[in-house]
């Protein structure tokens, strides 16, 4: 199994617990966590998906 969190919003401080508890990917990154911050301090410990603004679809 493949532990996958799914986590909607600015969470980007979880990160590291994520990380920590085993989980191999965040489901549902939006724009309003620093995606690519987050690829280059964690991208070879986590998957990241999504990385879309969601409020994009709503304009």
């Amino acid at each position: 199994m493949i532990p996958i969190q799914h986590t909607c919003g600015h969470a980007e401080l979880c990160i590291e617990d994520s990380i920590e508890t085993g989980v191999a990917a965040w489901n549902a990154v939006q724009a309003s966590n620093d995606v690519a911050g987050l690829l280059n301090k964690y991208g070879d410990k986590i998957s990241l998906e999504g990385c879309f603004d969601s409020a994009l679809c709503f304009t």
